[in-house]
């Protein structure tokens, strides 16, 4: 996806300036601190407090277990039950890390500045989806029906 040293897919829905300062941020992780984005993002995403759940998307057994390396830094012992992100990320980051980390953070020199600026630092994926149901057959409602179906059948086994 968007923060690996590979980049996203062509078809990725985000804008193509964040896209560029994407590349950016792995570039400047990767050549400034010896970190690579991708554990980086990881490890940002499975800090955050307010988050309970959080879902990571891998293709590879390799990938699987690079997830589980860096989830296991997440010592509950070391970690107190009322902390915060910032707290938690001291707690599981490297130097490196967190240098790189506050590099590509930064609201006015980062790489991210501009998006952050500008609002296009995200996408809703919305007109992507109307365009792919457009495309379905009965659409959303029809496979909305066809999924509450299975699953209704699957739970009376």
């Amino acid at each position: 996806g968007l923060l690996t040293q590979a980049g996203p897919p062509d078809w990725h829905p985000a804008s193509p300036k964040l896209k560029h300062a994407c590349r950016n941020a792995a570039y400047i992780c990767k050549e400034e601190y010896g970190v690579d984005i991708a554990s980086l993002a990881i490890l940002f995403a499975l800090a955050q407090v307010d988050i309970p759940c959080t879902l990571l998307g891998m293709k590879s057994v390799e990938e699987v277990d690079r997830a589980m390396e860096l989830a296991r830094r997440f010592d509950v012992g070391r970690i107190a039950e009322d902390s915060t992100t910032e707290k938690v990320l001291v707690e599981v980051l490297n130097v490196e890390e967190k240098e790189a980390l506050s590099s590509i953070l930064d609201d006015e020199y980062g790489p991210f500045a501009g998006v952050w600026a500008d609002g296009t630092f995200q996408w809703d994926g919305v007109e992507i989806a109307d365009e792919h149901w457009s495309k379905v057959e009965g659409g959303t409602e029809e496979a909305d029906l066809r999924m509450r179906t299975r699953t209704s059948a699957d739970e009376e086994r």
